[in-house]
């Protein structure tokens, strides 16, 4: 590590310079955005209604019925995305945080005694990796920090192992808890389980080169600064473990699921083996599963039913998991030629994070299974973020090592080595891409009789098929991955073989240029930029003005129930209803929901005209006419979409009096939905709510029924105020909660679980003015903000005592 700093400085700026110039035209561009299929600006645009209020309130008002989903305290990009409009906001904390991912890791490789070249290369392979980048599709604003804050802990680890400094230790797991705030706890536990096994090895080689009291006194300080870290971990994530306990363990499978049932859902995104060609070939398999011009093509996130309810084409893909050919070729450089024995290590964990990531494809998976947790967790493909993480140092190693190599006088066997790497490499990937587009081509000409098999084939498959055998597109695309792969080795093998060549020390200007025009090619193969992940995208068409948003607000305050969950719907759902008063009442289609949310959404299935009725619905947008409604609007959106608007007949008002009620168990509510109900003469409440019943509820000679005015001045408190003709219950069409608190004309009162997902609050005759507010516990949030306050306070201290130290001395 004896680089000038000029050289360090000028890799920290492509570091941070490279990813903003990769997004640069989403920053300037008006009408365009980065695509993604979830509801990260959906999240963005809440954030900027709530911020600060919903900051200190240590929650997001992400409403669903009326009701917070999540209580998620807040993450640091919360005052960025503040700056710009949501579709640039999100676009600038990608950029930002690639950028730091990358400085991160950067001094991290710094630390691990590698030249500046060498870890500037790893720490663009990591966050341009196709997994890494990929998270822009999932959508998740959050989790776009998570690689800032693992790269990091990595930074930490090593500074613990090379100058066993015990407090580096504690500031690496505790780095841990902001990776956990950032949203993605599966890739956190995966990386622990990563960093859990290279602590061990490091620990192992301490106690192996002390004596006996040293080695017990350095592994108590271990032990020590380990409780600690955890500790300081556990204080800055309280509010996210809360949280993602109720998401990902309360909100899991229900328990009377089968085992069998359970380990399909778990695994049913493994990733295909076959596909492991991506790594080399991007593209392959085509693009995204709703890419036009190449549909994905392959097998990754299909359910064990999968071929009898949809085809090949409509099984959901995250773009390309392509790592890079020359990080895949300078990898193996490391295994070949570097002498540190930690390259034994990253491939390790290259291979045993690939095959984790094949789930139910490989047996390692069901024995990590069979830990706790793991099985509330359903993606087994994102071990590939450790995969290419792995992948990334290997190859910053061989990097670093070719570097030196070059440096130095490079003896005749050596050269011819080096010289015998670069042939066989080559020669090899010829072999891999013929046998490869052997494959393809043969699996591409049975797509036809694949769909003409299947059981239950949409039609816009067929037509799919069609336009596949018009344009034969799989092939071209097929071919153009192939040829790209290749030409990217044939680079490649062509720089390390005239590596030994004399010209490279003589001649030391072309060694900083060969250099630099590798960084860029690198950046530039795994970032496709025109093709691949940075597409532009119209979002004016659904963020913006448009007949479908302007038609649905000038109806005021409404409520929208989609009858479709892909594509342009999850659009609109992400960017539109967020605004104007409009809300969905639709909650994310997979099964990792509690009972009571499947039970109420079964309903739906049964008796949908009466529930929508009951939660008032009062339109529903489809991609076609709804058997019993009568179409209001429908608007082209193009590539042959639509969407066709009705309108629901006589909805119930969003709160509404009635004075009989039945005391049900959950499950025979939901069975009570399910044959129908008519909220107008009776409601349907909990078993335990019959202690609250006002006395006089429900005599027959009293008036039923009556609609309650409603008003919410805030996003975390609603008003009702009637007069109520008889004793009874006022029932509020948003979500229960046992967070929310309720006044009947400023007394406090119950608020009871109604149709087993709604409000009811009792009320006497006469008029009165019922209050509800969101107010769950501040203990978190506050045990919180004394852990960054803790963490940000033990960074200042790190940072005072390496300037004492003068300057690191790895």
């Amino acid at each position: 590590m004896t680089d000038s700093k000029k050289w360090v400085w000028l890799a920290v700026a492509v570091l941070v310079i490279l990813p903003l110039a990769l997004f640069l035209r989403f920053l300037v561009q008006s009408d365009t955005a980065l695509i993604s299929n979830d509801d990260s600006y959906g999240a963005a645009a809440e954030i900027q209604r709530s911020f600060p209020r919903g900051m200190m309130g240590a929650w997001l008002t992400t409403w669903w019925l009326g009701q917070s989903r999540g209580r998620y305290p807040v993450s640091p990009h919360y005052f960025l995305i503040g700056l710009l409009p949501p579709e640039r906001s999100i676009t600038l904390c990608y950029a930002l945080y690639l950028g730091a991912a990358g400085v991160a890791l950067f001094f991290a490789l710094r630390r691990m005694r590698l030249g500046v070249w060498g870890a500037l290369w790893g720490a663009l392979a990591f966050p341009l990796a196709g997994p890494v980048i990929s998270i822009v599709y999932a959508g998740h604003l959050a989790k776009l920090a998570t690689p800032v804050w693992l790269c990091l802990s990595l930074y930490f680890l090593w500074g613990w192992y090379g100058n066993r400094r015990w407090y580096e230790l504690a500031l690496a797991i505790a780095a841990l808890a902001p990776a956990l705030l950032a949203g993605d706890q599966q890739i956190l536990v995966y990386f622990l389980l990563l960093y859990g096994a290279a602590g061990v090895v490091m620990l192992a080689e301490h106690l192996r080169r002390g004596s006996g009291r040293t080695k017990a006194l350095h592994a108590a300080r271990s032990a020590g600064a380990a409780a600690a870290g955890g500790a300081l971990c556990v204080v800055l994530a309280m509010q996210t473990l809360g949280s993602a306990w109720r998401t990902n363990i309360e909100g899991g499978l229900p328990q009377e699921e089968t085992p069998k049932a359970r380990w399909d859902w778990a695994t049913s995104w493994s990733y295909p083996p076959e596909e492991a060609v991506v790594f080399l070939f991007p593209q392959f398999f085509g693009y995204r599963s709703h890419e036009p011009e190449a549909p994905y093509w392959g097998r990754f996130g299909r359910s064990p039913d999968y071929e009898e309810k949809a085809g090949p084409f409509f099984n959901f893909r995250l773009d390309s998991m392509y790592l890079g050919v020359p990080v895949v070729i300078f990898a193996l450089f490391a295994l070949c030629f570097c002498a540190s024995r930690w390259r034994w290590f990253w491939a390790a964990g290259f291979l045993v994070s690939f095959l984790l990531a094949c789930g139910r494809y490989t047996p390692l998976y069901a024995l990590l299974y069979r830990l706790p947790l793991m099985p509330n967790f359903r993606v087994p493909a994102k071990f590939l973020w450790v995969t290419a993480f792995c992948l990334a140092v290997l190859s910053a190693m061989g990097l670093d090592r070719f570097m030196a190599l070059i440096r130095s006088s490079f003896p005749a066997p050596a050269a011819k080595r080096v010289r015998l790497f670069a042939v066989s490499v080559l020669a090899v990937m010829v072999i891999v891409a013929v046998v490869a587009g052997v494959w393809g081509i043969e699996y591409q000409k049975s797509l036809p009789q694949m769909f003409a098999e299947g059981a239950q084939i949409p039609d816009s498959a067929r037509n799919l098929v069609r336009a596949l055998a018009e344009n034969d597109i799989v092939s071209a695309n097929l071919k153009a991955s192939l040829i790209r792969a290749l030409c990217m080795t044939l680079l490649c093998c062509a720089g390390i073989w005239a590596g030994p060549m004399r010209i490279w020390r003589e001649v030391r200007p072309l060694l900083a240029v060969y250099t630099a025009g590798w960084l860029l090619a690198m950046s530039l193969d795994l970032v496709q930029v025109d093709r691949q992940y940075l597409q532009p995208y119209n979002w004016k068409h659904v963020y913006g003005r448009n007949p479908i948003t302007d038609f649905l607000r000038e109806q005021g305050t409404a409520r929208v129930k989609f009858l479709a969950r892909h594509g342009v719907f999850n659009n609109l759902m992400s960017l539109t209803f967020w605004a104007g008063g409009l809300e969905t009442i639709d909650i994310p289609a997979v099964s990792r929901a509690p009972a009571d949310y499947m039970s109420f959404f079964e309903a739906f299935a049964a008796k949908p005209l009466d529930m929508f009725r009951l939660c008032n619905v009062r339109f529903a947008l489809s991609d076609r006419p709804v058997q019993g409604l009568t179409p209001l609007q429908q608007w082209p959106l193009g590539d042959g979409q639509r969407i066709v608007c009705s309108k629901l007949p006589e909805p119930m008002p969003r709160a509404w009096f009635v004075a009989r009620a039945r005391f049900l168990a959950n499950e025979q509510v939901y069975a009570e939905l399910k044959q129908g109900v008519n909220p107008q003469a009776c409601v349907l409440l909990d078993k335990t709510a019959e202690e609250h019943a006002p006395a006089g509820a429900g005599a027959d000679a009293q008036p039923a029924y009556r609609p309650a005015p409603y008003h919410r001045p805030a996003d975390d408190a609603v008003v009702v105020e009637l007069d109520a003709p008889a004793p009874g219950w006022v029932v509020v069409a948003d979500k229960y909660d046992a967070d929310w608190r309720a006044t009947v004309d400023g007394r406090r009162a119950p608020v009871c679980r109604a149709y087993g997902i709604m409000r009811a609050v009792p009320v006497a005759a006469g008029r009165h003015r019922i209050e509800m507010a969101f107010r769950p516990a501040r203990g978190p949030f506050y045990t919180t903000l004394a852990g960054w306050l803790l963490w940000l306070a033990a960074m200042a201290a790190y940072a005072v005592m390496g300037r004492e130290r003068g300057s690191d001395r790895e």
